[in-house]
Protein backbone atom coordinates (compact mmCIF):
# COMPACT_ATOMS: atom_id res chain seq x y z
CA UNK A 1 0.00 0.00 0.00
CA UNK A 2 1.64 3.43 -1.06
CA UNK A 3 0.25 6.62 0.16
CA UNK A 4 1.27 10.33 -1.14
CA UNK A 5 -0.41 13.51 -1.35
CA UNK A 6 -3.40 15.15 -3.43
CA UNK A 7 -2.20 17.54 -6.09
CA UNK A 8 -5.74 19.09 -5.70
CA UNK A 9 -6.46 19.72 -2.53
CA UNK A 10 -3.03 18.19 -0.51
CA UNK A 11 -5.33 15.18 1.25
CA UNK A 12 -3.34 11.74 2.18
CA UNK A 13 -3.89 9.42 -0.32
CA UNK A 14 -3.86 5.91 -0.30
CA UNK A 15 -3.36 3.69 -3.03
CA UNK A 16 -2.67 0.21 -4.43
CA UNK A 17 1.23 -0.51 -5.00
CA UNK A 18 0.04 -1.55 -8.77
CA UNK A 19 -1.95 1.45 -9.05
CA UNK A 20 -1.63 4.67 -11.71
CA UNK A 21 -4.14 6.04 -10.92
CA UNK A 22 -6.32 7.06 -7.73
CA UNK A 23 -9.09 8.73 -6.04
CA UNK A 24 -8.64 10.96 -3.20
CA UNK A 25 -11.15 10.88 -0.72
CA UNK A 26 -10.91 14.53 0.40
CA UNK A 27 -11.70 16.21 -2.29
CA UNK A 28 -13.37 13.23 -4.76
CA UNK A 29 -11.08 13.73 -7.72
CA UNK A 30 -9.63 11.24 -9.49
CA UNK A 31 -6.01 11.45 -10.63
CA UNK A 32 -2.69 10.12 -11.21
CA UNK A 33 -0.16 9.22 -8.93
CA UNK A 34 3.85 8.89 -7.96
CA UNK A 35 4.84 5.09 -8.38
CA UNK A 36 8.28 5.11 -6.35
CA UNK A 37 9.30 3.05 -3.26
CA UNK A 38 11.82 6.19 -3.10
CA UNK A 39 10.77 8.10 0.03
CA UNK A 40 12.74 11.16 -1.52
CA UNK A 41 11.30 11.03 -4.25
CA UNK A 42 7.77 10.52 -3.25
CA UNK A 43 8.98 14.13 -0.24
CA UNK A 44 10.13 15.76 -3.25
CA UNK A 45 6.81 15.56 -5.86
CA UNK A 46 4.87 16.23 -1.95
CA UNK A 47 7.37 19.59 -1.99
CA UNK A 48 6.68 20.34 -5.83
CA UNK A 49 3.24 19.94 -5.81
CA UNK A 50 2.56 22.09 -2.55
CA UNK A 51 4.33 25.03 -4.29
CA UNK A 52 2.09 24.83 -7.18
CA UNK A 53 -0.91 24.57 -5.10
CA UNK A 54 0.64 28.02 -3.88
CA UNK A 55 1.12 29.32 -7.33
CA UNK A 56 4.73 29.07 -6.96
CA UNK A 57 5.20 27.64 -10.30
CA UNK A 58 8.48 28.59 -10.88
CA UNK A 59 9.54 26.68 -7.50
CA UNK A 60 7.31 24.02 -8.40
CA UNK A 61 8.91 23.53 -11.98
CA UNK A 62 12.46 23.55 -10.75
CA UNK A 63 11.56 20.70 -7.97
CA UNK A 64 9.90 18.66 -10.72
CA UNK A 65 13.28 19.83 -12.92
CA UNK A 66 15.17 17.99 -10.11
CA UNK A 67 13.28 14.82 -9.99
CA UNK A 68 13.70 14.17 -13.84
CA UNK A 69 17.41 14.44 -13.00
CA UNK A 70 17.66 11.04 -11.57
CA UNK A 71 14.67 10.04 -13.63
CA UNK A 72 14.24 11.11 -16.71
CA UNK A 73 11.27 9.60 -18.25
CA UNK A 74 8.99 10.06 -14.86
CA UNK A 75 5.74 11.08 -16.81
CA UNK A 76 4.09 12.48 -13.38
CA UNK A 77 7.03 15.08 -13.22
CA UNK A 78 6.82 15.88 -16.62
CA UNK A 79 3.35 16.63 -16.19
CA UNK A 80 3.98 18.48 -12.81
CA UNK A 81 6.26 20.79 -14.99
CA UNK A 82 3.05 21.35 -17.50
CA UNK A 83 0.89 22.28 -14.51
CA UNK A 84 3.81 24.77 -13.39
CA UNK A 85 4.17 26.56 -17.49
CA UNK A 86 0.41 26.93 -17.58
CA UNK A 87 0.38 27.72 -14.37
CA UNK A 88 -2.67 25.74 -13.36
CA UNK A 89 -4.71 25.83 -10.20
CA UNK A 90 -7.06 23.50 -9.18
CA UNK A 91 -10.21 25.52 -7.46
CA UNK A 92 -13.70 24.41 -5.43
CA UNK A 93 -16.53 24.20 -7.47
CA UNK A 94 -19.66 24.83 -5.47
CA UNK A 95 -20.50 21.49 -5.75
CA UNK A 96 -17.31 20.53 -4.17
CA UNK A 97 -15.54 19.43 -7.13
CA UNK A 98 -11.76 20.24 -8.37
CA UNK A 99 -11.68 22.01 -11.65
CA UNK A 100 -8.36 23.53 -13.03
CA UNK A 101 -8.01 27.59 -13.90
CA UNK A 102 -5.46 28.67 -15.86
CA UNK A 103 -2.98 32.15 -14.78
CA UNK A 104 -0.43 31.26 -16.97
CA UNK A 105 -2.06 31.71 -21.15
CA UNK A 106 0.37 30.13 -23.59
CA UNK A 107 -0.40 30.56 -27.14
CA UNK A 108 0.81 27.08 -27.91
CA UNK A 109 -1.90 24.18 -27.42
CA UNK A 110 -0.72 22.06 -24.49
CA UNK A 111 -0.98 19.06 -26.76
CA UNK A 112 2.17 20.47 -28.87
CA UNK A 113 3.59 21.19 -25.34
CA UNK A 114 7.01 18.36 -25.00
CA UNK A 115 6.67 18.22 -21.37
CA UNK A 116 2.47 16.49 -22.18
CA UNK A 117 4.26 14.54 -25.01
CA UNK A 118 6.91 13.40 -22.94
CA UNK A 119 4.13 12.88 -20.09
CA UNK A 120 2.14 10.33 -22.60
CA UNK A 121 5.10 8.79 -24.03
CA UNK A 122 5.75 7.32 -20.30
CA UNK A 123 2.46 6.39 -19.09
CA UNK A 124 0.70 3.39 -18.83
CA UNK A 125 -2.82 2.88 -20.44
CA UNK A 126 -4.91 3.96 -17.14
CA UNK A 127 -2.89 7.22 -16.42
CA UNK A 128 -2.80 8.08 -20.04
CA UNK A 129 -6.28 8.21 -19.94
CA UNK A 130 -6.37 10.67 -16.86
CA UNK A 131 -3.84 12.53 -18.62
CA UNK A 132 -5.20 13.04 -21.97
CA UNK A 133 -8.57 14.01 -20.49
CA UNK A 134 -7.14 16.55 -18.13
CA UNK A 135 -5.19 18.18 -20.97
CA UNK A 136 -8.18 18.69 -22.97
CA UNK A 137 -10.12 20.56 -20.29
CA UNK A 138 -6.91 22.70 -19.80
CA UNK A 139 -6.97 23.21 -23.66
CA UNK A 140 -10.29 24.24 -23.85
CA UNK A 141 -10.00 27.01 -21.01
CA UNK A 142 -6.67 28.07 -22.96
CA UNK A 143 -8.85 28.51 -26.27
CA UNK A 144 -11.53 30.23 -24.10
CA UNK A 145 -8.48 32.74 -22.57
CA UNK A 146 -7.37 33.27 -26.02
CA UNK A 147 -10.81 34.05 -27.57
CA UNK A 148 -11.94 36.50 -25.16
CA UNK A 149 -8.33 37.76 -24.90
CA UNK A 150 -8.42 38.92 -28.73
CA UNK A 151 -11.39 41.33 -27.78
CA UNK A 152 -9.37 42.76 -25.08
CA UNK A 153 -7.93 46.58 -26.34
CA UNK A 154 -4.48 47.09 -26.37
CA UNK A 155 -2.19 48.81 -24.05
CA UNK A 156 1.12 50.76 -24.68
CA UNK A 157 2.47 49.65 -20.98
CA UNK A 158 2.10 47.09 -18.10
CA UNK A 159 2.85 48.18 -14.77
CA UNK A 160 3.61 44.97 -12.36
CA UNK A 161 3.54 46.16 -8.28
CA UNK A 162 2.08 44.16 -5.43
CA UNK A 163 -0.95 45.55 -4.13
CA UNK A 164 -1.33 45.19 -0.31
CA UNK A 165 1.39 44.00 2.35
CA UNK A 166 1.75 41.88 4.90
CA UNK A 167 -1.46 43.46 6.88
CA UNK A 168 -3.67 43.32 3.68
CA UNK A 169 -3.50 46.93 3.59
CA UNK A 170 -2.90 49.24 0.27
CA UNK A 171 1.02 48.65 -0.12
CA UNK A 172 3.91 51.52 -0.41
CA UNK A 173 4.40 49.81 -4.01
CA UNK A 174 0.68 50.04 -5.24
CA UNK A 175 0.47 53.82 -4.20
CA UNK A 176 3.97 54.75 -6.09
CA UNK A 177 2.89 52.50 -9.19
CA UNK A 178 -0.48 55.04 -9.22
CA UNK A 179 1.48 57.87 -9.50
CA UNK A 180 3.59 56.49 -12.48
CA UNK A 181 0.13 55.26 -14.11
CA UNK A 182 -1.02 59.11 -13.75
CA UNK A 183 2.13 60.52 -15.34
CA UNK A 184 1.42 57.95 -17.97
CA UNK A 185 -2.13 58.74 -18.49
CA UNK A 186 -1.37 62.47 -18.85
CA UNK A 187 1.30 61.52 -21.64
CA UNK A 188 -1.29 59.55 -23.55
CA UNK A 189 0.01 56.38 -22.74
CA UNK A 190 -2.83 53.24 -22.42
CA UNK A 191 -1.61 51.76 -19.45
CA UNK A 192 -2.53 48.56 -18.11
CA UNK A 193 -2.89 49.18 -14.21
CA UNK A 194 -4.60 46.20 -12.23
CA UNK A 195 -5.83 48.76 -9.07
CA UNK A 196 -7.73 50.63 -12.30
CA UNK A 197 -7.96 48.02 -15.09
CA UNK A 198 -9.32 44.89 -13.27
CA UNK A 199 -12.16 46.89 -10.91
CA UNK A 200 -15.16 45.67 -11.00
CA UNK A 201 -14.34 42.73 -12.74
CA UNK A 202 -14.54 38.97 -11.08
CA UNK A 203 -11.38 37.42 -10.37
CA UNK A 204 -11.94 34.11 -12.71
CA UNK A 205 -12.41 36.49 -15.61
CA UNK A 206 -9.05 38.52 -14.62
CA UNK A 207 -6.58 35.89 -16.59
CA UNK A 208 -7.86 36.88 -20.02
CA UNK A 209 -7.55 40.36 -19.62
CA UNK A 210 -4.00 40.25 -17.98
CA UNK A 211 -3.11 38.02 -21.17
CA UNK A 212 -4.13 40.24 -23.43
CA UNK A 213 -2.27 43.25 -21.92
CA UNK A 214 0.75 41.28 -21.67
CA UNK A 215 0.57 40.58 -25.27
CA UNK A 216 -0.21 44.17 -26.61
CA UNK A 217 2.55 45.96 -24.15
CA UNK A 218 5.92 46.94 -25.40
CA UNK A 219 6.99 47.96 -22.19
CA UNK A 220 6.73 46.25 -18.34
CA UNK A 221 7.43 48.63 -15.45
CA UNK A 222 8.32 46.00 -12.49
CA UNK A 223 7.99 47.76 -9.28
CA UNK A 224 9.43 46.95 -6.13
CA UNK A 225 10.44 48.60 -2.67
CA UNK A 226 11.69 45.49 -1.60
CA UNK A 227 12.74 42.22 -2.63
CA UNK A 228 10.00 40.02 -1.30
CA UNK A 229 7.63 42.37 -3.35
CA UNK A 230 9.29 41.53 -6.55
CA UNK A 231 9.25 37.54 -5.63
CA UNK A 232 5.71 37.83 -4.78
CA UNK A 233 3.73 35.68 -6.77
CA UNK A 234 1.40 37.65 -9.17
CA UNK A 235 4.41 40.16 -9.57
CA UNK A 236 7.02 37.21 -10.10
CA UNK A 237 4.28 35.44 -12.32
CA UNK A 238 3.66 38.70 -14.72
CA UNK A 239 7.51 39.46 -15.13
CA UNK A 240 8.51 35.93 -15.43
CA UNK A 241 6.01 35.96 -18.40
CA UNK A 242 6.70 39.09 -20.14
CA UNK A 243 10.50 37.92 -20.03
CA UNK A 244 9.37 34.53 -22.34
CA UNK A 245 7.20 36.72 -24.26
CA UNK A 246 10.66 39.29 -24.67
CA UNK A 247 12.29 35.81 -26.14
CA UNK A 248 10.01 35.85 -29.11
CA UNK A 249 9.15 39.56 -29.59
CA UNK A 250 12.15 41.34 -29.55
CA UNK A 251 10.43 44.50 -29.55
CA UNK A 252 9.16 43.96 -26.62
CA UNK A 253 11.07 46.03 -23.18
CA UNK A 254 11.00 45.08 -19.20
CA UNK A 255 12.25 48.29 -16.42
CA UNK A 256 12.79 46.87 -13.66
CA UNK A 257 11.47 50.04 -11.15
CA UNK A 258 13.18 50.37 -7.29
CA UNK A 259 12.84 52.69 -4.49
CA UNK A 260 13.17 52.45 -0.37
CA UNK A 261 15.93 49.67 -1.51
CA UNK A 262 19.44 48.92 -2.46
CA UNK A 263 19.92 47.59 -6.32
CA UNK A 264 21.66 44.54 -5.44
CA UNK A 265 18.49 43.16 -3.84
CA UNK A 266 16.51 43.02 -7.01
CA UNK A 267 15.94 39.41 -8.23
CA UNK A 268 18.63 37.99 -9.89
CA UNK A 269 16.45 37.27 -13.10
CA UNK A 270 15.48 41.06 -13.21
CA UNK A 271 19.23 42.73 -13.12
CA UNK A 272 19.75 41.65 -16.47
CA UNK A 273 17.73 44.60 -17.58
CA UNK A 274 18.49 48.31 -16.89
CA UNK A 275 16.74 48.96 -13.63
CA UNK A 276 15.56 52.48 -12.62
CA UNK A 277 15.68 53.96 -9.23
CA UNK A 278 12.10 56.18 -9.50
CA UNK A 279 13.09 57.17 -5.46
CA UNK A 280 12.13 61.25 -5.56
CA UNK A 281 11.72 62.74 -9.44
CA UNK A 282 9.87 60.32 -12.23
CA UNK A 283 11.45 62.58 -15.20
CA UNK A 284 13.91 60.15 -15.69
CA UNK A 285 11.76 56.95 -15.88
CA UNK A 286 9.12 58.75 -17.81
CA UNK A 287 11.84 60.05 -20.66
CA UNK A 288 13.51 56.52 -20.88
CA UNK A 289 10.04 55.07 -21.99
CA UNK A 290 9.09 58.64 -24.08
CA UNK A 291 12.60 56.85 -26.36
CA UNK A 292 11.39 53.50 -26.67
CA UNK A 293 8.34 54.89 -28.49
CA UNK A 294 7.42 56.63 -31.24
CA UNK A 295 4.28 58.81 -31.75
CA UNK A 296 2.65 56.41 -34.68
CA UNK A 297 3.08 53.38 -32.08
CA UNK A 298 1.18 54.76 -29.26
CA UNK A 299 -2.26 53.64 -28.33
CA UNK A 300 -3.78 56.72 -27.19
CA UNK A 301 -7.71 56.74 -25.73
CA UNK A 302 -8.36 60.31 -25.57
CA UNK A 303 -11.18 61.38 -22.80
CA UNK A 304 -13.82 62.10 -25.81
CA UNK A 305 -13.46 58.68 -27.08
CA UNK A 306 -13.72 57.03 -23.46
CA UNK A 307 -16.79 58.91 -22.97
CA UNK A 308 -18.40 58.11 -26.32
CA UNK A 309 -17.34 53.71 -26.00
CA UNK A 310 -18.50 54.28 -22.13
CA UNK A 311 -22.52 56.28 -23.96
CA UNK A 312 -22.34 53.37 -27.01
CA UNK A 313 -21.92 50.77 -24.55
CA UNK A 314 -24.63 52.19 -22.24
CA UNK A 315 -27.33 52.38 -25.41
CA UNK A 316 -27.09 48.42 -25.57
CA UNK A 317 -30.72 47.52 -24.42
CA UNK A 318 -30.78 45.49 -21.13
CA UNK A 319 -33.46 43.77 -22.20
CA UNK A 320 -31.25 42.65 -25.39
CA UNK A 321 -28.41 41.53 -23.42
CA UNK A 322 -30.41 39.27 -20.95
CA UNK A 323 -31.82 37.62 -24.19
CA UNK A 324 -28.17 36.88 -25.53
CA UNK A 325 -27.30 36.20 -21.75
CA UNK A 326 -29.99 33.41 -22.33
CA UNK A 327 -28.93 32.18 -25.88
CA UNK A 328 -24.99 31.72 -23.82
CA UNK A 329 -26.21 29.70 -21.03
CA UNK A 330 -28.07 26.92 -22.91
CA UNK A 331 -25.17 27.19 -25.27
CA UNK A 332 -22.45 26.59 -22.28
CA UNK A 333 -20.25 29.92 -23.18
CA UNK A 334 -20.37 30.73 -19.50
CA UNK A 335 -17.56 33.40 -19.83
CA UNK A 336 -20.10 35.04 -22.47
CA UNK A 337 -22.34 34.44 -19.99
CA UNK A 338 -20.24 36.37 -17.42
CA UNK A 339 -19.35 39.29 -19.55
CA UNK A 340 -22.93 39.93 -21.02
CA UNK A 341 -23.99 39.58 -16.83
CA UNK A 342 -21.73 42.34 -16.04
CA UNK A 343 -22.53 44.66 -18.89
CA UNK A 344 -26.26 44.30 -18.03
CA UNK A 345 -25.16 45.14 -13.83
CA UNK A 346 -23.57 48.02 -15.77
CA UNK A 347 -26.60 49.62 -16.85
CA UNK A 348 -28.99 48.12 -14.06
CA UNK A 349 -26.94 47.08 -10.90
CA UNK A 350 -30.94 45.89 -9.29
CA UNK A 351 -31.31 43.39 -12.71
CA UNK A 352 -32.49 40.42 -10.42
CA UNK A 353 -32.71 38.35 -13.38
CA UNK A 354 -28.93 39.13 -14.04
CA UNK A 355 -27.74 37.41 -10.80
CA UNK A 356 -29.92 34.79 -11.49
CA UNK A 357 -27.78 33.82 -14.62
CA UNK A 358 -24.76 34.71 -13.24
CA UNK A 359 -25.19 32.21 -10.18
CA UNK A 360 -26.30 29.56 -12.73
CA UNK A 361 -22.84 30.28 -14.37
CA UNK A 362 -21.00 30.93 -11.66
CA UNK A 363 -21.96 26.75 -10.81
CA UNK A 364 -21.37 25.92 -14.63
CA UNK A 365 -24.83 24.92 -15.45
CA UNK A 366 -27.03 25.35 -18.30
CA UNK A 367 -30.25 25.67 -16.77
CA UNK A 368 -32.62 24.95 -13.46
CA UNK A 369 -32.88 21.52 -14.32
CA UNK A 370 -28.66 20.70 -14.62
CA UNK A 371 -28.68 22.72 -11.11
CA UNK A 372 -31.36 20.35 -9.55
CA UNK A 373 -29.40 17.00 -11.31
CA UNK A 374 -26.28 17.85 -9.92
CA UNK A 375 -27.74 18.39 -6.19
CA UNK A 376 -25.85 22.11 -6.04
CA UNK A 377 -27.15 24.08 -3.28
CA UNK A 378 -27.60 27.58 -4.04
CA UNK A 379 -28.66 29.24 -0.80
CA UNK A 380 -24.79 29.70 -0.36
CA UNK A 381 -24.18 31.75 -3.01
CA UNK A 382 -23.61 35.71 -3.22
CA UNK A 383 -25.70 36.01 -5.91
CA UNK A 384 -28.54 33.64 -4.72
CA UNK A 385 -28.99 36.18 -2.31
CA UNK A 386 -28.66 39.43 -4.34
CA UNK A 387 -31.30 37.89 -7.20
CA UNK A 388 -33.91 37.58 -4.12
CA UNK A 389 -33.27 40.77 -3.11
CA UNK A 390 -33.71 42.75 -6.18
CA UNK A 391 -36.14 39.82 -7.86
CA UNK A 392 -39.92 40.53 -8.49
CA UNK A 393 -42.66 37.96 -7.21
CA UNK A 394 -42.62 36.14 -10.62
CA UNK A 395 -38.75 34.96 -10.52
CA UNK A 396 -38.70 34.79 -6.85
CA UNK A 397 -41.42 31.97 -6.93
CA UNK A 398 -39.36 30.57 -9.63
CA UNK A 399 -36.48 30.91 -7.32
CA UNK A 400 -37.94 29.39 -4.45
CA UNK A 401 -39.12 26.61 -6.57
CA UNK A 402 -35.89 25.70 -8.01
CA UNK A 403 -34.57 25.51 -4.34
CA UNK A 404 -37.09 23.12 -3.26
CA UNK A 405 -36.64 20.82 -6.51
CA UNK A 406 -33.19 20.87 -5.29
CA UNK A 407 -33.37 19.83 -1.69
CA UNK A 408 -35.78 17.05 -2.85
CA UNK A 409 -33.14 15.67 -5.19
CA UNK A 410 -30.79 16.02 -2.77
CA UNK A 411 -32.88 13.86 0.01
CA UNK A 412 -33.78 11.78 -3.12
CA UNK A 413 -30.11 10.83 -3.73
CA UNK A 414 -28.85 10.92 0.18
CA UNK A 415 -31.84 7.89 0.04
CA UNK A 416 -30.99 6.24 -2.46
CA UNK A 417 -26.74 6.16 -1.54
CA UNK A 418 -28.06 4.99 1.86
CA UNK A 419 -30.26 2.33 -0.26
CA UNK A 420 -27.04 1.33 -2.01
CA UNK A 421 -24.72 0.95 1.45
CA UNK A 422 -27.56 -1.33 3.22
CA UNK A 423 -27.63 -3.63 -0.13
CA UNK A 424 -23.82 -3.54 -0.42
CA UNK A 425 -23.86 -4.67 3.72
CA UNK A 426 -26.01 -7.36 2.80
CA UNK A 427 -24.09 -8.21 -0.43
CA UNK A 428 -21.14 -8.54 1.77
CA UNK A 429 -23.13 -10.97 4.60
CA UNK A 430 -22.84 -8.07 7.23
CA UNK A 431 -26.39 -7.80 7.87
CA UNK A 432 -26.19 -6.84 11.64
CA UNK A 433 -24.62 -3.55 10.30
CA UNK A 434 -27.33 -3.43 7.59
CA UNK A 435 -29.67 -3.18 10.47
CA UNK A 436 -28.52 -0.92 12.77
CA UNK A 437 -28.57 1.16 9.52
CA UNK A 438 -32.14 1.04 8.56
CA UNK A 439 -33.18 3.71 11.52
CA UNK A 440 -31.53 6.22 9.12
CA UNK A 441 -34.32 5.75 6.50
CA UNK A 442 -36.81 6.94 9.00
CA UNK A 443 -35.43 10.92 8.06
CA UNK A 444 -36.81 10.24 4.87
CA UNK A 445 -40.33 10.57 3.77
CA UNK A 446 -42.35 7.78 2.36
CA UNK A 447 -39.39 4.79 3.69
CA UNK A 448 -41.57 2.66 5.49
CA UNK A 449 -42.20 -0.01 2.48
CA UNK A 450 -38.22 -0.26 1.99
CA UNK A 451 -37.48 -0.76 5.71
CA UNK A 452 -39.92 -3.39 5.78
CA UNK A 453 -38.42 -5.14 3.06
CA UNK A 454 -35.17 -4.80 4.43
CA UNK A 455 -36.41 -5.97 7.30
CA UNK A 456 -37.97 -9.29 5.45
CA UNK A 457 -35.25 -9.82 3.74
CA UNK A 458 -32.78 -9.90 7.06
CA UNK A 459 -35.67 -12.01 8.59
CA UNK A 460 -35.72 -14.69 6.05
CA UNK A 461 -32.02 -14.70 6.08
CA UNK A 462 -31.59 -14.93 9.80
CA UNK A 463 -34.36 -18.07 9.61
CA UNK A 464 -31.95 -20.00 6.87
CA UNK A 465 -29.42 -19.21 9.46
CA UNK A 466 -31.07 -21.47 12.11
CA UNK A 467 -31.34 -24.39 9.27
CA UNK A 468 -27.56 -24.03 8.96
CA UNK A 469 -26.91 -24.54 12.52
CA UNK A 470 -25.60 -20.87 12.60
CA UNK A 471 -26.85 -20.11 15.76
CA UNK A 472 -25.04 -17.15 17.16
CA UNK A 473 -25.00 -14.85 13.91
CA UNK A 474 -28.88 -15.86 13.87
CA UNK A 475 -29.64 -14.98 17.38
CA UNK A 476 -28.02 -11.37 17.16
CA UNK A 477 -29.96 -10.83 14.02
CA UNK A 478 -33.64 -11.65 15.35
CA UNK A 479 -32.19 -9.74 18.77
CA UNK A 480 -31.49 -6.51 16.60
CA UNK A 481 -34.56 -7.23 14.62
CA UNK A 482 -37.00 -6.81 18.24
CA UNK A 483 -40.83 -7.81 18.14
CA UNK A 484 -40.43 -8.00 14.85
CA UNK A 485 -42.79 -10.54 13.32
CA UNK A 486 -41.88 -13.59 15.56
CA UNK A 487 -38.37 -12.86 16.52
CA UNK A 488 -38.80 -13.23 20.01
CA UNK A 489 -39.89 -16.82 19.48
CA UNK A 490 -37.22 -17.44 17.35
CA UNK A 491 -34.94 -16.05 19.54
CA UNK A 492 -36.65 -18.48 22.55
CA UNK A 493 -35.75 -21.51 19.98
CA UNK A 494 -32.44 -20.60 19.44
CA UNK A 495 -31.54 -20.49 22.74
CA UNK A 496 -33.28 -23.80 23.32
CA UNK A 497 -31.68 -25.52 20.75
CA UNK A 498 -28.54 -24.07 22.40
CA UNK A 499 -28.97 -25.24 25.59
CA UNK A 500 -29.51 -28.64 24.19
CA UNK A 501 -26.71 -28.37 22.31
CA UNK A 502 -24.76 -27.74 25.46
CA UNK A 503 -26.19 -30.73 27.30
CA UNK A 504 -25.40 -32.61 24.58
CA UNK A 505 -21.92 -31.67 23.63
CA UNK A 506 -21.50 -32.50 27.48
CA UNK A 507 -23.11 -35.26 27.69
CA UNK A 508 -20.46 -36.47 25.11
CA UNK A 509 -17.32 -35.27 27.01
CA UNK A 510 -18.45 -37.07 29.55
CA UNK A 511 -19.65 -40.56 27.89
CA UNK A 512 -15.96 -40.21 26.15
CA UNK A 513 -14.48 -39.81 29.67
CA UNK A 514 -16.08 -42.46 31.58
CA UNK A 515 -15.55 -44.92 28.97
CA UNK A 516 -11.99 -44.44 28.51
CA UNK A 517 -11.80 -44.43 32.12
CA UNK A 518 -13.60 -47.68 32.13
CA UNK A 519 -11.27 -49.39 29.29
CA UNK A 520 -8.14 -48.35 31.42
CA UNK A 521 -9.40 -49.96 34.52
CA UNK A 522 -9.85 -53.51 32.99
CA UNK A 523 -6.82 -53.15 30.86
CA UNK A 524 -4.75 -52.20 34.40
CA UNK A 525 -6.79 -54.41 36.30
CA UNK A 526 -6.22 -51.41 38.86
CA UNK A 527 -9.30 -50.47 40.57
CA UNK A 528 -8.45 -47.36 42.11
CA UNK A 529 -11.23 -46.15 44.60
CA UNK A 530 -10.49 -42.65 44.48
CA UNK A 531 -10.78 -42.77 40.56
CA UNK A 532 -13.74 -45.09 40.61
CA UNK A 533 -15.51 -42.42 43.28
CA UNK A 534 -14.98 -39.28 40.76
CA UNK A 535 -16.22 -41.59 38.01
CA UNK A 536 -19.48 -42.70 40.13
CA UNK A 537 -19.98 -38.50 40.18
CA UNK A 538 -19.87 -38.09 36.58
CA UNK A 539 -22.28 -41.07 35.90
CA UNK A 540 -24.44 -39.33 38.31
CA UNK A 541 -24.18 -35.98 36.33
CA UNK A 542 -25.58 -37.65 33.63
CA UNK A 543 -28.60 -37.84 34.90
CA UNK A 544 -28.72 -33.72 35.37
CA UNK A 545 -28.84 -33.22 31.35
CA UNK A 546 -32.60 -33.60 30.96
CA UNK A 547 -32.56 -31.81 27.06
CA UNK A 548 -30.25 -34.87 25.61
CA UNK A 549 -32.29 -37.59 24.22
CA UNK A 550 -29.85 -40.15 25.52
CA UNK A 551 -28.55 -38.81 28.60
CA UNK A 552 -30.24 -41.27 30.80
CA UNK A 553 -29.82 -44.13 28.42
CA UNK A 554 -25.69 -43.59 28.63
CA UNK A 555 -26.73 -43.24 32.61
CA UNK A 556 -27.92 -46.85 32.95
CA UNK A 557 -25.27 -48.38 30.61
CA UNK A 558 -22.27 -46.35 32.66
CA UNK A 559 -24.06 -47.07 36.56
CA UNK A 560 -23.90 -51.07 34.87
CA UNK A 561 -20.94 -50.91 33.85
CA UNK A 562 -19.83 -49.29 37.23
CA UNK A 563 -21.59 -51.97 39.19
CA UNK A 564 -19.22 -54.51 37.58
CA UNK A 565 -16.13 -52.76 37.90
CA UNK A 566 -17.29 -52.24 41.42
CA UNK A 567 -17.64 -55.68 41.92
CA UNK A 568 -14.47 -56.93 40.42
CA UNK A 569 -13.11 -54.70 42.84
CA UNK A 570 -14.35 -56.20 45.78
CA UNK A 571 -13.37 -59.66 44.52
CA UNK A 572 -9.99 -58.27 43.80
CA UNK A 573 -9.35 -56.45 47.63
CA UNK A 574 -10.99 -60.07 48.62
CA UNK A 575 -8.50 -62.02 46.88
CA UNK A 576 -5.67 -59.44 48.17
CA UNK A 577 -6.62 -60.17 51.25
CA UNK A 578 -6.82 -64.04 51.14
CA UNK A 579 -3.02 -64.35 49.69
CA UNK A 580 -1.79 -61.97 52.48
CA UNK A 581 -3.16 -64.27 55.23
CA UNK A 582 -1.77 -67.19 53.19
CA UNK A 583 1.48 -65.68 53.48
CA UNK A 584 1.58 -64.57 57.00
CA UNK A 585 0.31 -68.11 57.83
CA UNK A 586 3.28 -69.41 55.95
CA UNK A 587 5.07 -67.19 57.82
CA UNK A 588 4.32 -68.20 61.24
CA UNK A 589 4.79 -72.02 60.44
CA UNK A 590 8.44 -71.35 58.90
CA UNK A 591 8.78 -69.08 62.27
CA UNK A 592 7.57 -72.03 64.69
CA UNK A 593 9.83 -75.25 62.63
CA UNK A 594 12.69 -72.69 63.16
CA UNK A 595 12.26 -72.16 66.59
CA UNK A 596 11.40 -75.94 67.27
CA UNK A 597 14.51 -76.93 65.61
CA UNK A 598 16.48 -74.67 67.74
CA UNK A 599 15.82 -75.80 70.79
CA UNK A 600 15.92 -79.53 69.87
Amino acid sequence: MGSCRCKMCGGHIHYDDNASVATCEFCGTEQTIVKTDDQKKVTLFNRANSLRRENEFDKAQLTYDNILIDDPNNAEAHWGICLCRYGIEYVDTLDGKKIPTCHRTVIKSIFDDLDYKETINNADVVAKRVYEKEAQTIDNIQKDILAISQKEEAYDIFISYKEHDSSNNRSKDSIKAESIYNELLKKGYRVFFSRVSLKNIEVNTYEPIIFAALMSSKVMLSIGSCQEYFNATWEKNEWSRFISLMMEDHKKYLIPCFFDMDKKDIPEELLRFQAQDINGSLDELLKRIDKLFTVSEKVIVSTEQAVAREKAVSKISLENNLGRIGLFLKDGQFSKVNEYVEKSLNTDYTCALAYYYKMLSSLFCRSEDEVVKKRIVIKDNPNYEKAMQFADTNLKNKIEDLNRRIEEEILAYEKAELIKRINNLISSKKHLDALNMLDELDKYKNSENEKIAFKDGIYNYAVNKVSEKCLDEALSLFERLGDYRDSLSQIERINYIKKVEYETKKVDELSKHISLSFANMRRTKVYDDKRLNGLKEDIASLQSYTLCSYALEKYEIYKAEYDEIDALRQKSKFVTKVVVLSLIGVAIVALLIVIVASIL
